[in-house]
């Protein structure tokens, strides 16, 4: 076996957990992609599956792991972070490792240790940021239950209430009710209740927000009031911020699902941000929040 040494780097997400290792000098030398990695919103048992091919991937690299960094949702939380390194440990991980919060992952895969705020919209949404003098802040990203607005639980949560408010005959007529019960299997609002409240195996509503662009894409109302709100909610959570920490002629990168692959979403974000701020830049984040982690690890272990 070759003397190599490498980082190693975690983005666990709501949908899916990528792993990714770097060399010393920052080199890409594999990614692997695991199921969710969520503890608030997902199974256990789907977490215990990503962490054991996490930790099975690193052992069976060549070389040797001198860091490991999870981002995660709520790595703020003691409880959460003990019970990923427990099980970590017991799927067999026994190298050096360090937690941050995926917002973190995503603002260093962004601009590495400099100023500039990412906004993250996937099955969650949050930005955060950092100013000139180093000053981090953030906004949004307070869970589902109360906040998350733009995200796809929220985009998916107003699709599903409008296709019950015109079952009721409480709202209007929208082309988003076909698309809902064809990817449901069901064309009643007690089997959709039933799925979305499971004990076990629930769907989310998050699992529905792609039908947006089929929906917009038929020039549907309904759609485009949805997409009006999840934008100026997006809108919202960058100025809060971007304003907080003098950010007006600096940067903010877009990730997440939601801003990646709706382009309706993300064109139209990008045009209200840049009507209010002509100097900041708006750039979709096209290197993985996995890579910002490794490159954490990376740093923290240097």
């Amino acid at each position: 076996m070759k003397n190599v040494r490498f980082a190693a780097g975690v983005d666990g997400g709501g949908t899916k957990t990528e792993l990714v290792l770097i060399g010393e000098t920052g080199e890409v030398l594999s990614t692997s992609r695991f199921g969710a990695l969520n503890l608030n919103s997902r199974s256990e048992e789907e977490a215990d599956s990503a962490l054991r091919g996490v930790a099975d991937a690193i052992r069976n690299a060549e070389g040797e792991c001198i860091m490991l960094c999870v981002g995660a949702a709520g790595a703020s939380n003691e409880t959460l972070r003990q019970k990923i390194t427990e099980k970590l440990r017991f799927f067999g991980y026994e190298g050096p490792l360090s937690f941050v919060g995926d917002q973190e992952t995503a603002l260093f895969a962004a601009h590495g240790a400099n100023s500039g705020a990412v906004l993250i919209a996937g099955t969650g949404s949050i930005c955060f940021g950092r100013g000139e003098n180093g000053e981090t802040a953030r906004t949004g990203g307070r869970g589902y239950r109360i906040d998350d607005e733009g995200s796809g639980y929220a985009i998916g949560r107003d699709i599903l209430s409008a296709v019950v408010r015109e079952y009721d005959g409480r709202g209007e007529k929208t082309q988003l009710s076909p698309l809902v019960w064809e990817t449901l299997g069901s064309d009643r609002p007690e089997e959709l209740i039933r799925r979305l409240y499971a004990k076990e195996d629930a769907l989310s509503p998050a699992a529905f927000a792609p039908l947006l662009p089929k929906a917009l894409a038929q020039g549907d109302m309904q759609a485009k009031t949805i997409l009006q709100k999840a934008v100026e909610e997006l809108f919202l959570l960058v100025k809060a911020l971007v304003e907080r920490l003098s950010l007006e002629t600096g940067a903010v990168a877009l990730a997440g699902g939601i801003l990646l692959h709706m382009d309706a979403v993300r064109e139209a974000l990008t045009e209200k941000l840049k009507a209010e701020y002509p100097n900041l830049k708006v750039f979709p984040l096209e290197t993985p929040a996995s890579v910002g982690a490794a490159r954490m690890a990376l740093q923290k272990a240097e």
